[in-house]
């Protein structure tokens, strides 16, 4: 029985990925560095820390630390001017999840506060029951521990959970914590492992639905 759903935000609730990856080209631009795709790749789903290594590795630690300025420039910009583009079926998702009482959590790479931000921005922060964001824990995806405290903090077993997630990263720490996980693709390329070990490869949020259904035995609703 699943009594509670941890959705990854990135790239999952929020269509975010893309523009970050056209943020990174052109900070790079500018900075007359050449963008490559793995870069992006091997940044998604993983918590600030983590990616601020990969940009140290690849640009040197100086234009690191630009790169990312100018990429939380340009979001932001994009953001005020045309509003958060949220992915398809998640507003039915949670009136689906709401109308049977299933328990909700966000567990994201991204920083608290930024969950708060763009979770409020696309208007359903309050109707998330718990979040919880990569700040707040020592290790990040694919480590599981964010998404055992998120099972922590709904007061559910991890076997009671699923999670949600785009990331081959985030599906690793599903797997790894024992948590059941739909793998919903976005720009990320996936391996076959992260294919296989997923309980479902969805379209989009919308296929949830059923899924949830079928698994509940909630076949009549």
């Amino acid at each position: 029985m699943i009594k509670g759903i941890v959705f990854d935000m990135d790239g999952l609730m929020i269509d975010s990925e893309r523009l970050a990856g056209e943020a990174l080209k052109q900070a790079m631009r500018e900075q007359n560095l050449t963008y490559r795709e793995e870069i992006r790749n091997s940044a998604i789903g993983r918590n600030a820390f983590v990616v601020d290594e990969i940009y140290c590795r690849a640009f040197g630690a100086e234009k690191a630390i630009i790169v990312r300025a100018r990429m939380k420039e340009i979001i932001s910009a994009y953001y005020q001017e045309n509003g958060v583009p949220v992915k398809k079926g998640l507003y039915e998702l949670l009136d689906f999840l709401e109308t049977l009482g299933i328990k909700k959590a966000v567990a994201s790479s991204s920083k608290r506060a930024t969950i708060e931000n763009l979770l409020s921005a696309i208007g359903v922060l309050g109707r998330i029951d718990a979040y919880i964001g990569g700040d707040e824990t020592h290790k990040g995806k694919p480590d599981p521990e964010i998404f055992l405290k998120a099972c922590e903090r709904l007061s559910i077993a991890p076997k009671e959970a699923l999670v949600l997630e785009d990331s081959v990263a985030g599906v690793a720490a599903a797997v790894n914590g024992g948590i059941p996980v739909v793998l919903i693709p976005d720009i990320c390329p996936h391996t076959p492992e992260s294919m296989t070990k997923a309980a479902a490869v969805l379209d989009d949020l919308l296929e949830v639905i059923p899924f949830i259904r079928q698994k509940n035995g909630w076949t009549d609703l």
